[in-house]
């Protein structure tokens, strides 16, 4: 089974922290770069194959890091694809017809047998682990068959701080699809550019078989300076 992480992104929020020359997945934790920690968690699933880094932002300084590891291959993003963009484009280096999908500035722990088992049985085109959240408005929110966990609608973020708390399932980022999921989908078949969480699985969730796999543990993200303050203090290197 192969592997995208998404590592093009420019972290603008975080770059007063971190500085402007180092690319948001390489900022360190504790020392160590908090890319090395996803990716030696995938080096611990022996399912794993080939881990494809879809690079764009400062591209070089991760290429650099990783290009003398036989298991990764890079993706390279001359211009922001979005999400959705750069997913399709590092498919193309993937063997294996189910793909892992992760961000490269979240982490958190999972079941990988666990979740492709829970995909391949369900016959699912596209699986996203989930996790409870006691206030949504922050992240938007999946509306789920109770039984099935079939994903019926992609609920967008509510911006207003008038509105109450509302506790549900969120996306945790966590994916796994089949290679051939933007195949003949209208409007993202011949598109470069385009957002997986707006543009396609909000579209898809009307013809594609999606699913949701419930993971517990919460992830750890570095996309702001707070968040990144807290990690340090989260994250067990040992």
């Amino acid at each position: 089974m192969d592997t995208i992480i998404l590592v093009g992104g420019k972290g603008t929020r975080l770059r007063e922290t971190i500085g402007d020359d180092i690319p948001k997945p390489l900022a360190k934790i504790n020392g160590t770069p908090f890319l090395d920690l996803i990716i030696s968690q995938l080096e611990k699933f022996d399912i794993i194959k080939n881990i494809i880094l879809a690079v764009g932002y400062k591209k070089e300084k991760i290429i650099d890091r990783y290009k003398d590891k036989n298991n990764i291959l890079f993706s390279e993003d001359f211009f922001p694809l979005g999400t959705g963009g750069a997913i399709k484009k590092a498919l193309s280096l993937c063997k294996s017809n189910e793909v892992l999908v992760l961000n490269g500035d979240t982490y958190l722990e999972f079941n990988l047998a666990d979740l492709l088992q829970n995909h391949i049985e369900k016959k699912a085109e596209i699986t996203i682990g989930y996790r409870f959240e006691k206030d949504t408005s922050r992240y938007g929110s999946l509306t789920l068959d109770e039984k099935t966990k079939k994903i019926l609608k992609f609920n967008e973020k509510q911006n207003s701080e008038k509105l109450k708390e509302i506790s549900g399932f969120i996306n945790s980022g966590v994916y796994v699809i089949n290679k051939n999921v933007f195949d003949d989908f209208e409007n993202i078949e011949d598109s470069e550019k385009f957002s997986i969480e707006l543009d396609f699985f909000s579209k898809a969730v009307f013809t594609k078989k999606i699913f949701g796999f419930d993971i517990k543990t919460s992830f750890i993200d570095i996309g702001t300076a707070s968040s990144y303050h807290r990690a340090q203090n989260i994250l067990n290197l040992g």
